[in-house]
């Protein structure tokens, strides 16, 4: 698809609903998608929306593509997108019960995932922290590093 091409034209009715989406919808990624769309229908070209949603031209290029094949589904994640569980839910309940009775001391839960699964478990322990500003300044580097080198896991 080159920049000047885009999907067909949207009728007024999808036009209503992709605007009652964008207003109502609880995912923050279909009100996004589905108000590229609405902008793009309007004639705002690529080089805007990536301004707009801080987004690469793939990205657009994507999220069009799947408009364009799926219809409304397409702006929603499809199932098996994203990071892998780290844990299954064998894990997850043998973890909390370790965690359960050994609540002050976490490093050994930590140890037995280790021992156990061989998983590596790092998190950040807030009492470490010499002082807020250090707390504030850790998590604002993890934050800078997202997906990088630190990644979340919720248990």
């Amino acid at each position: 698809m080159t920049t000047g091409q885009f999907i067909r034209q949207i009728n007024l009715e999808t036009q209503s609903l992709l605007k009652r989406i964008y207003r109502q919808s609880s995912h923050h990624q279909v009100r996004q998608r589905s108000h590229c769309l609405l902008l793009k229908n309007q004639g705002v070209n690529i080089k805007q929306l990536k301004a707009i949603f801080q987004v690469s031209e793939k990205t657009l290029y994507n999220w069009f593509n799947a408009w364009e094949s799926k219809g409304l589904v397409g702006l929603y994640n499809q199932p098996g997108r994203g990071r892998k569980a780290t844990f299954n839910p064998e894990q997850i309940k043998q973890i909390k019960e370790w965690a359960s009775s050994h609540p002050q001391q976490l490093k050994q839960v930590r140890q037995k995932i280790q021992e156990k699964w061989n998983i590596t478990v790092k998190w950040m322990e807030i009492d470490s922290y010499k002082d807020w500003q250090s707390l504030v300044d850790s998590v604002e580097t993890m934050l800078r590093e997202f997906g990088q080198k630190y990644v979340i896991n919720f248990v």
